[in-house]
């Protein structure tokens, strides 16, 4: 992570569940937020993989993880639930 502010901006969000939108076919995922590193790799502990259903738009639960390793550079966004 280039920004040292953004860094300790996601330090405040460790131990909160999180969603993330992936850059794969329309994917998300929920989970709480363990650790980030400076590449924005991310870690997710009790995380569950939704996919969009295109045709309703409603989000259908694929996978469920006890932990979660996911590389910065296929993230999209990441919110607060």
């Amino acid at each position: 992570m280039r920004n040292p502010s953004l860094h300790l901006h996601f330090k405040t969000l460790y131990g909160k569940p999180v969603k993330i939108r992936v850059r794969l076919y329309q994917t998300f995922l929920t989970g709480t937020l363990v650790s980030v590193d400076q590449y924005s790799n991310i870690l997710l502990s009790n995380a569950t993989e939704y996919q969009k259903d295109e045709e309703t738009g409603e989000l259908i639960e694929k996978e469920t993880y006890a932990n979660l390793l996911l590389r910065g550079d296929s993230i999209i966004n990441l919110s607060t639930t």
